[in-house]
């Protein structure tokens, strides 16, 4: 039997979202979704940041914020001369002059992001569009939270059934498992986009969905799943960012949010998908089910929001690199919270890049790979490792859970989100 409740969509090569959902986690018992094997999960990195961090030398800091330091070469690939030397008498492992901008590459890998750009949606346009249909309609779509989005679309002709149809993974309730099923999808697309405009409202979308509509995100992470570290997580760091309203901290919930947008599909409204269906002058032999994915469509959105993602992402680590810079130890529950969120997202990419490698490898378009996928994986733990590292070389040992007495300008909800983030790792422990 197969259940249509948690459904997750793979997309031929040209047309991927990231991780190939509509909405839910990774299949999590398919063969081909290795997120249990990936190294760094945010269980593993709040674990890593606050039970036992390891002993820092103040001086590695030193005054990095000063114009007059720069990198010294050393033969040690992206490890500068001095930070090779104090490497022997201390377990820092990243080079303090990183840049953490310029991890944007890293975190959001190319083999991705070039899938959303103006070109590849140009080509994939005159590949797989033969004509537009003078039949309009405004459909209403929807990530599975936050208000629905109206789209002014039209009828296409496909050059070919590959819009008219889209492989979702649905779960065997009798064995478990994930498998892809062939399902109807509308082949409809917006003909004309005013991209500024677009971007701008997408970005106003986020802001209101993480003001208003965020409360409901936590869950949806899991939906289907039996792991509830990244929900428990996600809910503390936005309880914390209602009582602070700390702008590090609401960039970093907006970031998990559109990487989630982009490693998920943007669906029909269920209770419009039948006047959808009813409007097609050409329509599939059966309606439309649950969780209808427009792929024209689709592809369009995340176009609009790759670049949004990308900012986010870029702010983000400029943010947090400032942060992990200066010597105010009043800015602990800020980095820390988005190292969180930078596990969380980080897990969600590496993902949806074992998932496009599958999917390459059966249709045999691993070759236009310029490395290997499993190298991009690498690659983010690496950085996301240094980072850690970076954020120990600053607060060492200094946990507000553990300290009697505490600076008074340290607020009380740093010690309150460190005490509950230490709550999650007990319970999780425990199972």
């Amino acid at each position: 039997m197969l259940s249509k409740a948690n459904s997750s969509c793979s997309e031929d090569s040209e047309d991927q979202t990231y991780q190939f959902h509509v909405y839910g986690p990774t299949p999590r018992h398919n063969p081909a979704s290795p997120r249990n094997s990936l190294p760094w999960s945010p269980y593993s990195v709040a674990e890593h940041l606050i039970a036992d961090p390891p002993p820092s030398d103040e001086s590695l800091i030193g005054n990095l914020e000063s114009n007059g330091i720069h990198c010294v070469p050393s033969p040690v690939k992206d490890i500068c001369g001095p930070c090779l030397t104090k490497r022997q008498t201390s377990p820092i492992k990243a080079c303090l002059r990183t840049l953490l901008p310029d991890l944007t590459e890293i975190f959001l890998p190319s083999c991705l992001l070039e899938q959303h750009n103006e070109d590849k949606l140009k080509a994939f346009c005159r590949a797989k569009v033969f004509a537009w249909t003078e039949n309009q309609m405004e459909v209403q779509v929807t990530c599975g939270i936050g208000n629905n989005i109206s789209c002014l679309v039209q009828e296409i002709q496909p050059n070919g059934p590959s819009l008219l149809m889209q492989n979702q993974y649905r779960k065997n309730l009798d064995t478990n498992d994930y498998e892809l099923v062939p399902v109807p999808s509308p082949p409809i697309g917006m003909r004309l986009i005013q991209v500024p405009e677009w971007q701008k409202s997408l970005d106003g979308y986020l802001d209101d969905l993480l003001q208003n509509g965020f409360h409901a995100f936590p869950d949806l992470c899991i939906q289907g799943s039996d792991c509830e570290v990244q929900r428990d997580l996600i809910h503390v760091l936005y309880g914390h960012y209602l009582l602070t309203r700390d702008p590090l901290l609401g960039l970093s919930l907006k970031l998990v949010v559109v990487t989630y947008i982009m490693t998920h599909c943007w669906t029909l409204v269920e209770d419009t998908k039948d006047e959808v269906y009813r409007r097609l002058i050409a329509k599939p032999a059966t309606p439309f089910g649950i969780h209808t994915c427009p792929r024209w469509l689709n592809k369009q959105l995340k176009y609009l929001m790759a670049s949004l993602h990308k900012e986010i992402m870029r702010t983000v680590l400029e943010k947090l690199h400032r942060t992990l810079r200066n010597s105010s130890k009043t800015s602990w529950a800020a980095a820390f919270a988005t190292l969180l969120i930078l596990s969380i997202t980080t897990e969600s990419m590496q993902v949806a890049v074992r998932c496009k490698e599958d999917t390459d490898v059966v249709e045999d378009l691993i070759s236009q790979w310029a490395k290997r996928p499993t190298q991009f994986v690498v690659d983010m733990d690496s950085k996301l490792d240094e980072v850690v590292c970076l954020f120990h070389a600053k607060y060492g040992k200094f946990d507000p859970a553990e300290r009697a007495t505490y600076p008074q300008n340290l607020e009380k909800s740093s010690r309150d989100l460190a005490l509950a983030i230490n709550s999650i790792i007990e319970k999780h422990r425990e199972q």
